[in-house]
């Protein structure tokens, strides 16, 4: 059975979108490495909705969800095409989830990683938002069904990050040396998706003060989760990029390919 593949990519800072570095490497080598995808479904940290959003524009806007930046970046554009169909293909497989159509574009959560990976910009691009109601467990539960659209030749792509807390960057220095409490957890989901055990991402309980020291927040570790949950049986989640950034920030990046 063909499937696309399904990805997990950390977005960390807006200065990755204009950044030569090894992580931007990583990601334009990444595209020549996986099958050409017919549409991609983004689910991004940045994305989060009371009712489930599904993006139906013929053409993706760009938004600009950042502030304090350098001008250069509010001069970047991404605007791949949509795929207006994809929400009819989404809805059969949740028929009883109110999904809300929209024209909302590309948050820097999808567009940052997007512009290295596919900057032709040729491939239709959907987002997908997650629920403020749920919780780890009703988002595995989710990617469960949602996977299937990989059958149909339907990139999934998460983007967010493993360790996410703005109140300990280094904000002046990308390559800082890399915080106890970072590079601790980040080695903990290391483990865990190398075991194979993804019950253990649904109990942030397990690891405590480390997980929200990790994590104040928890929007950046969902589409991670959900990542993890999109394999289907026989396949074998893959480790691809890790590294930090400003001394907190995990770019750890897996999935199935």
């Amino acid at each position: 059975m063909e499937l696309a593949p399904a990805l997990f990519l950390s977005h960390g800072s807006p200065l990755n979108i204009l950044a030569d570095n090894s992580f931007s490497s990583f990601l334009r080598s990444l595209s020549s490495e996986i099958s050409l995808p017919s549409t991609i479904l983004v689910i991004s940290a940045h994305h989060i909705t009371s009712k489930l959003e599904v993006g139906i524009s013929e053409k993706m806007e760009t938004i600009y969800d950042f502030y304090g930046f350098p001008d250069e970046l509010y001069r970047v554009d991404y605007k791949p095409p949509g795929n207006p169909a994809l929400v009819d293909k989404i809805r059969n497989l949740f028929p009883g989830e109110d999904i809300i159509s929209t024209s909302r574009g590309l948050d820097h959560g999808a567009w940052s990683v997007l512009r290295h990976l596919y900057p032709d910009q040729n491939v239709p691009v959907v987002p997908i938002s997650m629920k403020s109601t749920w919780d780890l467990k009703l988002a595995s539960e989710f990617s469960l069904i949602l996977k299937e659209l990989r059958k149909e030749n339907v990139l999934i792509l998460g983007s967010g990050n493993i360790t996410h807390n703005l109140g300990r960057l280094d904000f002046a220095n990308p390559d800082a040396d890399v915080m106890k409490f970072a590079s601790d957890f980040d080695n903990e989901i290391k483990l865990v998706l190398e075991s194979g055990d993804f019950k253990r991402l649904l109990n942030p309980g397990e690891w405590g003060s480390l997980f929200r020291e990790a994590l104040p927040t928890i929007e950046h570790y969902f589409p991670a989760v959900m990542v993890a949950y999109s394999g289907f049986p026989g396949e074998k989640l893959k480790q691809m990029y890790e590294g930090f950034q400003h001394g907190s920030i995990s770019m750890r990046c897996f999935g199935y390919i």
